[in-house]
């Protein structure tokens, strides 16, 4: 990413902290998927102890959501090519990652006789149209809109951020009532299409994101609750964290507001708490994230009858969490090896 100095003096967020806060979202996306929805669990595997936790937890874990959302509007912010010749090629870097991740789990659910070889539905899934075997990769049709969008609204704020964050908010909204009426689609390829759009009702923390970025406003909000007592700092943090987290199982629509209140409250315990090698993990995980995030379809995707057995072998939910994010995790680093390589050499053909 091409960054100024002068923007990246304003970069609230430091650059050894990104990975981490991908790695923090990464854990509370497993959780979610991993325990708060019973009704995905097959034969055999069952938590009734975490019935409550499933009840109440659902909504305040998946706010990886929207902190990522976040994080993408923050960020972009300081790249300096803001062009769609940038939005391309970020989309075919995040297509090819994603086709590469589909034809491999599409390969075991072949294997595993979860699926009979369609040409048509292979096609369909390649273009984001249906979600047999990549469960979960809604993220790469809203990733694509959102680049096609930035370009124009960087321009849009750069002229007048807090208009440009209204017409963001207004759009979220609309999304957000659009998405009401896809259950009376039958079509379940225009239903899939019609959804992948309606989940632009993200991008109002895609939107708050880069106004972050571009005032300053961690920067300010730190000068304002500038506090000398470590203790008391520590629970300040803490409480900007819990509350937002929280406040989600109420309602999801204010994730606008609560999510870089969060973030902050992360980024400022991460700070003084940050040693290299306690957070080193997290950090690790951080840096292949959005692998992780396309293997992890596996265990609920069509093969789930053969590989959910597999995660929830060891049984208790802490020991399954760190074993699913080690069945993710090393797959995770052989696809980026070879994901690199094949990106590097389109790019270079492309000079």
């Amino acid at each position: 990413m091409m960054v100024t100095e002068n923007k990246m003096s304003k970069n609230f967020i430091d650059r050894k902290y990104t990975n981490i806060l991908y790695g923090i979202a990464l854990v509370l996306m497993f959780s979610h998927h991993f325990f708060t929805f019973p009704t995905w669990y097959q034969e055999g595997i069952s938590y009734p102890n975490l019935t409550l936790f499933a009840k109440y937890m659902n909504a305040p874990l998946s706010i990886c959501v929207p902190m990522f959302c976040f994080l993408s509007g923050y960020f972009y912010y300081f790249n300096k090519e803001k062009t769609y010749r940038y939005a391309f090629k970020k989309i075919s870097n995040i297509w090819i990652s994603y086709l590469l991740c589909f034809f491999l789990l599409y390969i075991v659910s072949i294997a595993t006789g979860s699926i009979n070889f369609s040409f048509t539905n292979f096609l369909l899934e390649c273009f984001l149209l249906k979600n047999s075997n990549m469960t979960f990769c809604w993220y790469v049709s809203f990733y694509i809109l959102m680049m096609l969008i930035l370009p124009l609204y960087s321009r849009l704020s750069d002229k007048s951020s807090f208009l440009a964050l209204a017409a963001a908010l207004f759009f979220s909204y609309m999304m957000i009532v659009a998405a009401d009426r896809s259950d009376t689609m039958s079509n379940v390829i225009l239903k899939t299409a019609y959804n992948n759009l309606c989940n632009l009702k993200y991008f109002a923390c895609v939107a708050m994101g880069y106004l972050f970025a571009q005032r300053e406003l961690f920067k300010e909000l730190d000068q304002y609750i500038y506090i000398r007592h470590s203790a008391i700092r520590i629970i300040v943090y803490f409480l900007f964290c819990l509350f937002p987290f929280l406040f989600r199982y109420l309602t999801t629509y204010l994730d606008f507001i609560g999510t870089p209140l969060f973030l902050f409250g992360l980024v400022k315990l991460i700070d003084m708490f940050y040693r290299r090698k306690l957070f080193f993990p997290l950090s690790e995980i951080g840096k292949y994230t959005l692998y992780m995030w396309f293997v992890h379809c596996a265990f609920f995707n069509v093969s789930a009858k053969y590989t959910q057995p597999i995660l929830y072998s060891p049984r208790n939910p802490i020991l399954v969490l760190i074993w699913g994010l080690l069945l993710c995790y090393f797959p995770s680093i052989i696809i980026r090896k070879v994901i690199c390589l094949s990106v590097d050499r389109k790019n270079n053909e492309s000079i």
